[in-house]
């Protein structure tokens, strides 16, 4: 959908962007959609009114309903075979101001990399419903990097997690 993006907005992605390949190991980068056929994560910042309108391939009417409900912004991921993330939307809501569209920007890139769930134990975090950050937090950081962590791979079972994350989480949590 064409529109103007805030030159604001496109400099707190950059950072959010940075942060995350740090935190991940990746090489992300940021690219504007309207050079070429865009990412793999592609973020839509539009009025609420017409977010029902962003094309969400395969979703359910009901579950994009839900998603959108009360929502400021919201993403869907689309897995791989092996469950490693083939390609992800995120939706946010224009009219918010400029911190919380900062905010949603960080939430949404960061859980569609592979942590998707709030926690009301995580505090703060970009994965607690009443933390409004805009940078990742330390537990944020271990937790990206323990789910990026080589010894962590794409589909392993909830066993095989358990036995590898303590020492993980302990690596990082020693960085910090």
């Amino acid at each position: 959908m064409p529109g103007k993006t805030n030159l604001a907005h496109y400099a707190a992605l950059e950072r959010h962007v940075e942060a995350l390949s740090d935190a991940t190991g990746m090489h992300l980068r940021l690219m504007p959609q309207d050079i070429g056929s865009g990412g793999d994560i592609v973020i839509t910042i539009v009025p609420r009114t017409i977010m029902s309108q962003v094309p969400f391939p395969g979703v359910p009417a009901k579950t994009l309903g839900q998603l959108m409900g009360p929502s400021r912004c919201f993403f869907v991921i689309w897995p791989k075979p092996d469950w490693s993330i083939k390609t992800a939307k995120i939706a946010i809501n224009s009219i918010l101001e400029d911190s919380h569209i900062t905010h949603c920007l960080l939430e949404e890139l960061t859980q569609s990399l592979g942590l998707p769930n709030d926690s009301e134990r995580l505090r703060p975090s970009v994965f607690n419903e009443t933390s409004m950050l805009t940078e990742l937090s330390p537990i944020d950081r271990v937790l990206i990097r323990t789910v990026y962590d080589p010894r962590i791979k794409p589909g392993t079972t909830l066993g095989m997690f358990r036995e590898t994350v303590e020492t993980v989480i302990e690596t990082y949590r020693q960085t910090q």
